[in-house]
């Protein structure tokens, strides 16, 4: 049965920041809600809420008991490529993306591909419990929405990053003193984005769910975000022309 036939015309959607693009309306006060808009002849009910990440156990309440005899969208997460990677010490690592063709970096240790995954595997926990719950609850169907590939122009952020306040906190964490760690460059993100939207593939068909990938459509002819659909200045995620086309290629999925 087609997505955009008239029985099952209903979606909830709720996730992290990459919603927003989505067209998850934006300043909501007060405790989590429902806020319904018409989308690509869909009926839409929007999950909000006012306090920032993480998102509370009410918040996820909410999406699940509105998820009933609905399809369910999710975004979730997204950045793990970002938060684990932006830094890291010299010489740096590459490994062979197949989807990213092109020489290793020179000096660079080389590891297997298989380690990225290791590493990005125990973030999908979150996400297969939450799809389990959808499931038991009734959801309709589960389509997880694939996030947006890094930008080319990386680079251009790498003064402002290392004099953030927000990423010298995030970073120490990790042990890395973010005025001499070296800056990820903007292919080797996106290698290490092309693993996480393949684990996060695994986890969502392991859990009954559907993964709806990145078209093609959206991305340069390296496969980065296409110029259109990039912010000015925030290179963690995308312009809402990106996110209402993937609404729409997810609804139509």
């Amino acid at each position: 049965m087609s997505a955009l036939s008239s029985e099952g015309r209903e979606f909830v959607l709720a996730g992290h920041s990459n919603k927003w693009a989505l067209g998850t309306p934006r300043g909501h006060s007060g405790p989590p809600a429902l806020v319904q808009r018409e989308c690509f002849g869909r009926i839409g009910h929007f999950a909000v809420e006012e306090t920032p990440l993480p998102r509370s156990a009410t918040y996820w309440n909410l999406f699940v008991e509105a998820a009933r005899d609905r399809d369910a969208v999710l975004s979730y997460e997204g950045s793990q490529h970002v938060i684990g990677f932006l830094f890291m010490p010299k010489p740096g690592f590459d490994f062979i993306e197949p989807t990213v063709p092109g020489p290793l970096a020179a000096r660079a240790a080389i590891i297997p591909r298989r380690m990225v995954e290791a590493r990005f595997a125990p973030s999908m926990s979150g996400l297969r419990s939450l799809l389990k719950r959808l499931q038991e609850g009734g959801a309709r169907r589960c389509l997880v929405v694939g996030t947006p590939p890094p930008s080319d122009d990386l680079g251009r952020f790498e003064k402002e990053v290392r004099s953030s306040a927000f990423w010298a906190k995030t970073f120490e964490q990790q042990k890395f003193n973010i005025e001499s760690a070296q800056f990820v460059t903007p292919r080797l993100l996106l290698k290490l984005w092309a693993v996480l939207q393949d684990v996060t593939e695994a986890a969502t068909r392991e859990a009954g769910g559907t993964f709806i990938r990145v078209p093609d459509s959206l991305r340069d002819a390296n496969g980065f975000l296409a110029p259109e659909h990039r912010l000015r200045q925030d290179f963690t995620h995308a312009a809402d022309s990106f996110g209402q086309e993937m609404l729409r290629h997810t609804l139509s999925a």
